[in-house]
């Protein structure tokens, strides 16, 4: 089962909950509290190599490639203001 991660609104305590994909992926702790859930960017390659974002070169491939997308889902509320996606 997949692995979701969730951040308690006051606390910012983190937890990992497996969910079937068909399941809603929300989590209400024993309080009546619903916590946010965490997005995660994924692990990526471009034509099967390994990117190194501390490498100039590679931060370079990877902004030109992604640049779009991510001014994109910025532009439509998708990516908060400190970079994360909501």
């Amino acid at each position: 089962m997949p692995t979701y991660s969730f951040e308690h609104p006051i606390t910012k305590e983190i937890v990992d909950i497996e969910q079937s994909m068909s399941e809603e992926h929300t989590y209400i702790d024993d309080e009546g509290i619903k916590w946010i859930r965490l997005f995660y960017s994924p692990q990526t390659s471009i034509k099967d190599e390994k990117i190194d974002l501390n490498s100039p070169k590679d931060r370079n491939k990877y902004n030109s490639v992604y640049k779009k997308r991510y001014e994109y889902n910025k532009k439509k509320g998708k990516i908060g203001p400190n970079g994360k996606i909501r």
